[in-house]
């Protein structure tokens, strides 16, 4: 269980065994392990993807934000051409930086960040495209974003929460 975890969500995990264990024979599969992960629903993503067309289609100034689970996903090819696509600005937050492409006509930088026109983008946004943002203190300078305040279509590798009911693969 925790080596498909690690692999399905390309984060670490953690395996510990009580050390009374050390002296008990277990059985061993014979099987190869298998990494993949539950079937994805096409009728789940499909309604996923049209509540976000949804929320797109009702927001005049969208922008996007990534973070590094974002960038372990493979997604950054799929954000820059989605952002181009749709000509709207992305940022990435602080851990992912180093992955981001800077000469991408559509990078906006680092968020949060101290420049006046970033963080006048960010305050105008009617709505917060969020790829595999893990809110905490770095990622959000402190909290500082104001996410509660605006609409936030949160796209993570497992579920999509957009408001309504929440669509998982």
């Amino acid at each position: 269980h925790a080596l498909r975890a690690a692999f399905r969500s390309r984060r670490p995990v953690r395996l510990e065994l009580p050390s009374d264990l050390t002296q008990v024979d277990i059985p061993v599969p014979e099987d190869t392990l298998t990494l993949d992960g539950p079937a994805t629903d096409p009728s789940q993503v499909e309604d996923a993807a049209t509540a976000l067309a949804a929320m797109l289609t009702g927001a005049s100034r969208p922008l996007l934000v990534f973070d590094l689970p974002a960038v372990r996903w493979g997604a950054l090819p799929a954000i820059e051409e989605f952002c181009a696509g749709l000509d709207i600005p992305y940022f990435c937050t602080l851990p992912a930086v180093h992955q981001a492409h800077t000469e991408h006509p559509q990078f906006m930088g680092i968020l949060p960040g101290k420049d006046a026109d970033r963080q006048r983008i960010f305050s105008e946004a009617d709505l917060v495209v969020a790829c595999g943002l893990i809110e905490s203190d770095v990622t959000t300078g402190f909290f500082s974003l104001g996410l509660d305040a605006k609409p936030v279509a949160r796209l993570h590798t497992g579920y999509t929460p957009l408001g309504g009911p929440s669509w998982t693969d």
